[in-house]
């Protein structure tokens, strides 16, 4: 039987979403997760990346990103992961379905990359690093891995090996799962095709799907309507141009039915006029929306004692950009373990010449405190898009001199429990980096990072415990 190449479907279980914000003027947010870039050429730089356009900090443990959608086979489908027939075809080993890693978050106004393949390989395409891989390769690169739902679910891996985004007719698909409930809440879903009608093969149709999945009872639950698959919109028609990206322009999602749907708000996500919501063969804007989405808050530097820098992903209206109201700033301090908080005074705003920097003038900023910087209220040079309600960013005071700045917890690690560690530095600009985890004993045991950093600035990275070999590590310290 022929079947068509696979899509990604992400997913999600519970509701942790927050309200969005409207604001003025044709400014509007969106109420739960987007999908807003993906990339399918080249291989190694395979890529989906998700924003979340609300004003709360989301827990993404129970969202999944999947591309099981195939209408000749019921069981080759997303949504029967609940009920544990979700069984991976041997002839297919593109398909996966993963699940963020315990305790994964999505920050306001925040861009996530999740790669297809190596991050080492995804990075050497695009020059920026994945937030999460999907398969683990074993090398020592700093990235979390997605997690492989599958044996604990249905019993075999979900995550297979050649896992990745077919270039001729797919599907991503955003979904979540609590792990106990009958039926899936589809989060976003967005597909493409260069095979003509056979694209309807992978497009997504749980129409009266019955199904009675892990919980207590014995009932079934129904699905509510999909667009019929022939009805489905495309994002992308036709082949796509190496190295360039499928992205969203409309974060309003066009005129996507707000009801009656089988989405985590009610929406039917497989209504979406996608032809007119995306556009192929854009230039890259990975980890931010670039120009077509809000203005995003990618990262902030204190240029010196009394001044930070923040740099957004779009130009600003001036006028909001320069309302020194729209700013605020906390010192946070951990004297003891015990974390405290203090205002700092933001004098002066000033929109840089590029458009997208703007400078902050400070009461004096010690070097190595942390600073909390959070924006509102500002807008895009045209209007239309609002900064995020809530978006902020983390800055380190500023450091004259030319010397890497850690943040390492000074506690005990147990990888067994704790899962990962966060470490987070600040960069000087262009100088290399080199960081190594030791045990007490002083024996290296993982290289975090060895590169150079161009821009400078801050960084987090994640270790999960494990040694070169992949071995997890007891407790200790390190």
């Amino acid at each position: 039987m022929f079947r068509s190449a696979p899509m990604i479907v992400l997913f999600a279980v519970g509701w942790v979403l927050g309200l969005a914000s409207a604001s003025f003027g044709q400014v509007t947010a969106a109420d739960h997760l987007l999908l807003t870039e993906f990339a399918v050429t080249p291989t190694d730089g395979e890529f989906f990346e998700i924003y979340n356009p609300t004003p709360s900090v989301i827990d993404l443990t129970n969202y999944y990103v999947s591309d099981f959608v195939f209408a000749g086979d019921p069981a080759q489908n997303y949504w029967r992961i609940t009920d544990g027939a979700l069984v991976p075809s041997g002839g297919f080993a593109t398909d996966f379905c993963a699940r963020f890693p315990e305790g994964a978050t999505i920050a306001p106004g925040q861009s996530i990359v999740i790669c297809l393949k190596d991050n080492f390989a995804f990075e050497d395409t695009w020059g920026a690093p994945a937030d999460y891989e999907m398969v683990q390769d074993g090398l020592g690169d700093g990235v979390p891995s997605m997690v492989d739902p599958g044996p604990e679910t249905v019993g075999v891996p979900l995550i297979q090996g050649d896992a990745g985004l077919s270039n001729s007719r797919e599907v991503i698909v955003l979904f979540f799962w609590d792990g106990e409930s009958d039926l899936v809440k589809d989060v976003d879903i967005v597909q493409w095709s260069n095979a003509g009608p056979d694209f309807v093969t992978v497009s997504p149709n749980k129409s009266g799907v019955r199904i009675d999945g892990p919980d207590a009872d014995t009932i079934e639950s129904t699905y509510q309507l999909d667009t019929t698959p022939a009805a489905q919109s495309l994002a992308a028609n036709g082949q796509h141009l190496f190295g360039r990206t499928v992205t969203r322009t409309d974060y309003r999602e066009g005129t996507e039915t707000r009801t009656a749907g089988n989405g985590i708000t009610g929406h039917n996500e497989t209504s979406e006029n996608y032809a007119a919501t995306w556009l192929m063969d854009t230039q890259p804007s990975i980890g931010s929306p670039g120009d077509y989405g809000p203005p995003a808050l990618l990262r902030g530097t204190a240029e010196a004692v009394d001044r930070v820098d923040l740099f957004f992903s779009r130009d600003l209206d001036p006028a909001t950009a320069e309302d020194q109201g729209n700013y605020s700033a906390l010192a946070i301090l951990t004297p003891g373990g015990a974390v405290t908080q203090f205002p700092v005074a933001v004098r002066e705003a000033v929109l840089q010449d590029d458009r997208r920097t703007v400078r902050l003038t400070t009461s004096d900023l010690s070097p190595q405190v942390l600073y909390r910087i959070s924006v509102k209220k500002l807008r895009s040079e045209n209007l239309q898009d609002e900064v995020v309600q809530g978006t902020e960013t983390l800055v380190y005071g500023y450091n004259p001199s030319r010397q890497l700045v850690l943040d390492v917890p000074p506690r005990p690690f147990v990888p067994h429990l704790d899962g990962a560690m966060e470490i987070r530095y600040l960069a000087p600009q262009g100088e290399p980096i080199l960081l190594r985890v030791f045990d007490n004993r002083g024996r290296e045991l993982f290289v975090l990072a060895d590169e150079v950093s161009p821009a400078g600035g801050q960084r987090t990275l994640s270790w999960n415990g494990r040694d070169h070999l992949r071995q997890r590590l007891p407790a200790g310290m390190y």
